[in-house]
């Protein structure tokens, strides 16, 4: 097996991994800070790695709370998904994804892998805290500026209401307040 990738998920959702509490589902809005239960990770109960497009052949774990994506044959990644698929939500955990890797949160994904990206590409032309569906929705090119190489980040995606509001919070730093 290849590098560990720690990155998050969310309604059928792309992740790498995460440790800590992935909150899902969020209240819709205004009642943006109430979240109504916390999920910590202790099986992948709950969770699929099959259901879209970028389905691959990454590994997937429970390792003391944390959960772990490693990379498959010949560097394959993939996404895990929540089985339940939620209208809003919100993923609050910690992230540590080794460089130089792309991953990301998805939202609201069907099976034609089409959904927002909130973008944790640690690479060179990357970008953190952006939006990506498709095409940009929106451009964060100073979203790294809260980010902490090959270390433990606090990531908090939320997602909520129609057309979708989407924010991002790196490191406690609100990175992206997309409408």
């Amino acid at each position: 097996m290849g590098r560990a990738f720690v990155a998050v998920l969310v309604v059928l959702a792309g992740l790498a991994g995460c440790r800590g509490a992935c909150r899902t589902p969020c209240c819709p809005e205004p009642q943006a800070t109430a979240v109504p239960h916390a999920r910590t990770f202790d099986d992948l109960a709950d969770f699929t790695t099959t259901g879209g497009r970028y389905d691959g052949k990454a590994a997937w774990t429970v390792e003391e709370g944390t959960l772990i994506g490693r990379e498959g044959p010949g560097h394959a990644g993939g996404l895990i998904y929540t089985t339940e698929r939620y209208e809003h939500a919100e993923v609050a955990c910690e992230v540590r994804i080794d460089h130089p890797f792309d991953s990301g949160i998805f939202f609201r994904m069907g099976k034609d892998g089409k959904g927002p990206q909130v973008t944790l590409d640690d690479r060179p032309g990357g970008e953190i805290g952006g939006i990506y569906a498709d095409g940009w929705w929106r451009h964060v090119p100073d979203g790294v500026t809260a980010w902490k190489r090959n270390a433990w980040n606090r990531v908090r995606a939320r997602c909520a209401g129609h057309p979708a509001h989407i924010q991002v919070w790196i490191n406690d730093t609100l990175v992206c307040d997309h409408r």
